[in-house]
Order: structure tokens, then C-alpha cells, then sequence
């Protein structure tokens, strides 16, 4: 579970023996005024197994997150960069790996800005607008379902033999790493209204009905994303259905109750490395005193023996060591091999680095393989942090 003040995400299980969704965030800006503030809100369904399927996600996700991050163009190139960049990291990823061959996902990534909501989708991960106590989907679906739809508007099946389709989830498109046939990006914001809900999941909440769904976002009517996001998830186990999928679900809400935005927590978590750095800061400026101190206690000693200046300050031959042999017992020169890299603090109630994403290896195929989730692996720097139950 990860929560902000106006944001919150959780996960189930479902009957599935693994994980295979992933979510990030990313807030942007932070001042305590009147106006929606930036965030991006990410989440991924994973195809193609235990490793394939969790693999997928979890690199997807961090690096759309890490693309839009590091780039300032105008929203709606940010997120179709965003988009690029996380595909051609599923390519990457699977090339020569037969363990992550045929490995996908959806994806949906929400940007919320001064300028209003806009987003990408591929894939039939639904995202939702709660407004005026009605349910809108937003995004497209790009599975078969919407076709099947059409075909029973035109009265040419019925909607039983629709819903027993056997194609009606496969998807039409989705990140596997190559071309993308169909992609829903929504390049005019559309604004942003106090009161207004915004849902993020992947398909597993869909075990409920539009119309269950929209219950229980008024029966929560005065909670805030994350007692909404665990209500969801609750309604799901209460069906206690056959095969439960894994579901994941993402709760924005700009405004707060008072129509108020509600800014974004945006704690300060300063890296090792920076940490690192102060610290040698100070031993710098520590030293400096030192060093000073000792110049004028010196040069006090050198007047008080008549002693030339600055002469007990030269500094001896260094000793000279020869190391002969083998060369056992030398220190490596470079880093360990096989470590992992990055970290964060994780804490109830903050923001938190990423969960574990694999690092991506070179587009030429010759660098190691990225650990698939659950086993060590790289730390993304987006904000997130997973609670299963």
C-alpha cells in the first residue's frame, strides 16, 4: 500500500499464486495553494506467467515513470515518450530470454497538472471518473469486449453469447515490445472538478459491475483514497469469486473534501549517495579547523625553538611497500560483483521509492540479464510501495 494526501493505491492476491500488476507515482510539484498539483499515476497488468507477467509490470512501470520524468515537454509527448520507452524496455528485456519471451501488459498512465487530467492506455485496465454520483470510464478498452458490444447493438448475437466469448478479453493491443496497433491518448486536459474520483485498476476489480462499483465509492462518500481503495478491494474478496484475478487499485482525489486541492506529500528522502556527501561536507569543513588550529600551534612551537617557518610542516619521504608474488591478499580494485544498487526508506503514511524493478539491460543484448521480481534487483526511483493481503 502506498498513500499520499490525496492519493492511495493497494493490492490483492485474488487465487492467483502471484503478483503480476505493478503501480507507481510520481509527484511533481508541492506548494500549498489553491490548484491541482502534478502527478503521475501509473499502473500495469503483466501477461506471460509468473516471471514473464511480474517482469513486465514492474519494468514497464518503471520506465514510464523514469521517462516522463526526465523530460519537459508538453503533457501529452511526455506521456507518448513515456509510453515509447516502456515498450522498448519490454523488447529489451525479453530479446534472448526465453524465460521472459512473449511478456506484456497493459498500461494506463494519468497526468494530473495545472492544466487538467490527460492520459495514455493501452490494454483494457479501466480508468474511471467519479462525478455527480455517476461512473465514466475514460480510457478506451482494447480488448475484444467493445466489438463484441457492437455486434450485439447490430443485433447479431446476443448479449449471453457475448459474455461467454471465448475471445471477448483477448486484447487487441498491448506492451510487448513491438508495434503498438492501438494507443489511447488524450492530448486535450479535460478539468478537473472538486468532488471528483478518480479510479485507476487493473481488470481484476471488474469482477464488479459498473454499478457496484459506483456504490461503493458513495457509501464512501467521506473517506479519503485510501479507506475508498481497501472498500473496493473488499468488495472484490467479499464475492469470493472462482479464479479471482489479481487486483490493483489506484485512488486520486485532487480536491479535498472542503473543494480545497489537497497538495501533494512530498517528503524529503535524500539518497544514500547525497547523504554520503554531506557527511564529507562537514569532514571537510572539520578538517579545515584542524589543520588551521594546528598551522598556529605550530608556528607558535617553530618561533618558540627559533626554528625556520614552516618547517616542522614538510612532510617525510613516504614509506615505500613492494608487494612480490601472486598478488594474494590484494584488495580488488573496482566494485563487488552482482550487487544490487539504489535503495529507500520506506515508512507508513510516505512516499517511498520504488519497489524492486529490474534494470535494463543494453538494447545490444550483452549486458546481464535483469532479475525478475521477487529476487534482487535494481530500486526505481518513483514512489511506491506494495501491501498484499
Amino acid at each position: 500500500m502506498i498513500e499520499g494526501r490525496h492519493y492511495a493505491a493497494r493490492q490483492i492476491q485474488g487465487a492467483r499464486n502471484y503478483q503480476e500488476d505493478e503501480f507507481g507515482f510520481l509527484p511533481l510539484a508541492g506548494d500549498a495553494d489553491d490548484r491541482p498539483h502534478s502527478l503521475l499515476a501509473v499502473l500495469a497488468d503483466g501477461m506471460g506467467g509468473h516471471k514473464g507477467g511480474a517482469h513486465a509490470s514492474a519494468a514497464a512501470v518503471d520506465a514510464f515513470v523514469k521517462a516522463y520524468q526526465e523530460t519537459n515537454l508538453p503533457t501529452p509527448e511526455r506521456l507518448r515518450q513515456a509510453l515509447e520507452r516502456a515498450n522498448e524496455r519490454i523488447g529489451a528485456d525479453s530479446h534472448g530470454n526465453p524465460e521472459l519471451e512473449g511478456m506484456g501488459c497493459t498500461l494506463v498512465g494519468a497526468a494530473f497538472t495545472e492544466d487538467g487530467l490527460q492520459w495514455v492506455s493501452v490494454g483494457d485496465s479501466p480508468f474511471w471518473l467519479f462525478r455527480g454520483d455517476k461512473l465514466i470510464r475514460l480510457n478506451a478498452d482494447h480488448s475484444m469486449a467493445p466489438l463484441l458490444a457492437e455486434q450485439v447493438a447490430q443485433g447479431k448475437m446476443t448479449e449471453i453469447e457475448a459474455a461467454r466469448h471465448p475471445q471477448r478479453n483477448a486484447l487487441r493491443s498491448a506492451v510487448i515490445g513491438d508495434t503498438l496497433p492501438l494507443i489511447d491518448l488524450k492530448e486535450s486536459p479535460i478539468a478537473v472538478e472538486p468532488g471528483d474520483r478518480f479510479v485507476l485498476s487493473s481488470d481484476g476489480l471488474e469482477t464488479l459491475a459498473e454499478d457496484e462499483i459506483a456504490q461503493v465509492l458513495r457509501e464512501g462518500a467521506a473517506d479519503g483514497p485510501e479507506a475508498l481503495a481497501a472498500r473496493l478491494l473488499a468488495a472484490v474478496e467479499a464475492r469470493n469469486k472462482r479464479g479471482q484475478d489479481n487486483t490493483t487499485v489506484i485512488v486520486v482525489e485532487p480536491f479535498g473534501p472542503d473543494g480545497r486541492s489537497a497538495a501533494v506529500e512530498t517528503p524529503t528522502i535524500i539518497p544514500a549517495r547525497v547523504q554520503q556527501r554531506r557527511g564529507s561536507h562537514r569532514g571537510v569543513v572539520v578538517s579545515a579547523l584542524v589543520v588551521a588550529l594546528l598551522i598556529v600551534l605550530g608556528g607558535i612551537f617553530a618561533w618558540s625553538r627559533d626554528l625556520p617557518p614552516f618547517s616542522w610542516l614538510k612532510p617525510k619521504p613516504p614509506a615505500v611497500e613492494t608487494t612480490t608474488g601472486t598478488g594474494k591478499g590484494m584488495p580488488a580494485t573496482g566494485g563487488t560483483e552482482g550487487g544490487s544498487a539504489g535503495g529507500g526508506a520506506a515508512g507508513g503514511g510516505t512516499v517511498t521509492p520504488a519497489t524492486p524493478a529490474p534494470d535494463a539491460p543494453s538494447t545490444g543484448g550483452g549486458g546481464p540479464q535483469p532479475a525478475p521480481k521477487g529476487e534482487d534487483s535494481d530500486r526505481g526511483d518513483h514512489e511506491r510501495k506494495r501491501e498484499q493481503r
